[in-house]
């Protein structure tokens, strides 16, 4: 910790880094390593390690503003995200007393869509509701100057409408710690300067406040301390004005080459190369301190070889971890696979042993007592009372359900009507045992049947029922309706009755079609004219 880390006597600390390291892993070509590469194990020489943070430490505390300066590449978006827990540490830690909140200006808006509806989209991003996100159109609106072209697609707004537009929403809400990423330099003068109104009063409401800007200027009216940020390196830390001056004069000098954290260091010129007395052969490891190298060359490079045995350590032990753990995972299979096969010879030994004992006429072992049941056991589910009292089908009526099971997991009750269909669940992940749970039922419903599940930890179900029926009300019950008279229709003709015969009246039967003649008795037979009869 430096001696900047409390300033403040007792202000509480929001930010504590401490000798935080982020490496990245890419392939020869620049491709960034994925978690597929690293879980198959694609490692070699095509992949290059690129150091983006070395070791910086430092310590925010709560009330101050921090500017952090540096040139392109030297490590400060990749501290911000580190910061804000975007990216994981490769050594060291970062400490936060609230969740910092990163912000920058290249939000991801839709240029299909209006200004608009950007705004509301990107509030709710930030976790505005509908309500909110609706009421702040018209002020962020107003702050980026959108005036006509709010309802114009992003699409048709220039490069400072749009950094206008994301800085405002991104602002529009004050966070504990507040991370800006290049967040001043947007706009033109006038608007630069709302900008640094909106970030004093963001500052003034936030515990903390770090911003990243290339404007010194902007930097000192709104920071009180500044962090430079050099390789990745902590190369400043101190009050804003000293160190901005410090990295402008770095920056205005023609000899500083601004590089990035990943660079290798230039190669000494042949000049100074010559110049340089030669450095008698030793056979000590230790290394030797070249003439003219700098206490701080010389401690980076200390500090970048201990890094690099820890690493070499570390993957030394991770890969001796590996291979116990494949060697005791071969191990337990075949202590498994040895089991099964002992546990199989003891099953056939248990058969040969129970064919011998009942072909014996006395048998010399007892039985085998009954393997107790697994299944669960309901001993008692009940539903008080059976018939529900309604007064009218839109009210309810309060039912009581106990229930007391045994060797369940899980037990729940649904509710279905009484063929089975329809089924609802009721109450989930209940006690196995019940004296009374009070439900609601809906008088709408004629009758329901509730139905106990329960399972054991196999996966096995046993259930039980009951049905409830519903009395309802006298002044409820619809009557049935009344017999509607058919529609009256055309009288027919009249018809003559017919008249009915007296019994005592004889009636002479008429004439009947075609009547057969009754034969006559004193003909005995019927007598042929022909000759042939005669003769």
């Amino acid at each position: 910790m430096n001696e900047n880390a409390i300033a403040g006597g007792g202000r509480r600390a929001m930010i504590v880094a401490d000798d935080a390291h982020v490496t990245y892993q890419v392939y020869s070509s620049g491709k960034p390593v994925g978690a597929r590469s690293k879980l198959l194990g694609q490692s070699g020489r095509h992949i290059n390690s690129v150091p983006a943070l070395r070791g910086v430490s430092f310590t925010a505390t709560e009330g101050e503003s921090v500017g952090v300066v540096g040139h392109n590449g030297s490590g400060k978006s990749t501290l911000f995200r580190a910061l804000a827990g975007l990216i994981p540490t490769s050594e060291g830690s970062i400490w936060a007393a609230d969740r910092p909140v990163l912000l920058g200006v290249n939000a991801a808006l839709m240029p299909e869509l209006s200004g608009e509806v950007n705004i509301k989209l990107g509030l709710l991003a930030m976790g505005f509701t509908p309500e909110e996100a609706a009421s702040q159109v018209g002020e962020i609106a107003d702050f980026a100057e959108l005036n006509d072209f709010i309802s114009h697609p992003m699409r048709t707004y220039s490069s400072g409408m749009g950094a206008r537009l994301r800085f405002a929403i991104a602002s529009a809400r004050p966070h504990s710690i507040l991370l800006l990423d290049e967040a001043l330099a947007v706009g033109d003068r006038r608007f630069r300067q709302k900008s640094e109104e909106r970030i004093r009063g963001l500052r003034e409401a936030a515990g903390l406040v770090m911003i990243v800007s290339h404007s010194a200027g902007s930097l000192k009216d709104a920071c009180e301390r500044g962090l430079w940020i050099h390789k990745g390196e902590l190369r400043a830390d101190g009050p804003i004005k000293d160190v901005v001056d410090e990295y402008t004069r770095w920056s205005k000098d023609p000899t500083s080459v601004a590089v990035g954290a990943a660079s290798k260091p230039k190669a000494v010129p042949a000049a100074v190369t010559t110049a340089l007395p030669t450095v008698p052969e030793t056979t000590s490891t230790k290394p030797v301190a070249v003439p003219g190298e700098s206490p701080r060359t010389k401690a980076r490079r200390d500090r970048y070889r201990s890094v690099d045995r820890r690493r070499s350590r570390r993957r030394i032990l991770a890969f001796s971890l590996t291979g116990g753990a494949i060697i005791a995972a071969v191990g337990a299979g075949a202590a498994v696979a040895l089991v099964a096969n002992q546990s199989d010879r003891s099953e056939l030994s248990e058969v040969r042993a129970a064919l011998e004992q009942s072909a014996s006429p006395t048998p010399t072992t007892t039985p085998t007592p009954t393997p107790t049941p697994v299944l669960p056991v309901i001993n008692n589910f009940a539903a008080s009372p059976l018939t529900i009292h309604c007064d009218t089908t839109e009210s309810t009526a309060a039912l009581q359900l106990s229930w007391d099971v045994a060797g369940a997991k899980t037990v729940s009750i649904s509710t279905s009507i009484p063929d089975g269909s329809n089924s609802q669940p009721l109450l989930v992940d209940q006690p196995a045992s019940v004296p009374a749970q009070s439900v609601t039922y809906g008088c709408y419903n004629e009758a329901l049947m509730y139905t106990l599940v329960t399972q054991n930890a196999q996966g096995q179900q046993v259930t039980s029922s009951v049905v409830v029926v519903r009395d309802l009300a006298a002044a409820e019950v619809v009557p049935a309706p009344a017999p509607v008279d058919p529609a009256p229709t055309e009288d027919p003709a009249p018809v003559d009755p017919v008249p009915t015969e007296d019994p005592t009246t004889p009636v002479e039967p008429g004439p009947t079609e075609n009547p057969v003649p009754e034969p006559d008795p004193t003909v005995d037979a019927p007598t042929d004219p022909s000759p042939a009869a005669s003769g």
